[in-house]
């Protein structure tokens, strides 16, 4: 999985919490949002070690 597959996955995560939410199935948009908060960070750090990798 790339940068780019999780930056869509977050992007997919965040509208299944956000449904989950409004219909007041709060367990599954936490669980989802804190999966989707894991995923940011990941991009995050792969932006990083690209940075470095390519000099």
């Amino acid at each position: 999985m790339n940068k780019t597959d999780l930056e869509g996955l977050v992007e997919i995560r965040v509208s299944e919490a956000r449904v989950l939410l409004e219909n007041e199935h709060y367990q599954g948009a936490y669980y989802l949002i804190g999966y989707s908060l894991e995923c940011a960070l990941k991009v995050c750090i792969s932006k990083q070690v690209q940075q470095y990798w390519h000099g």
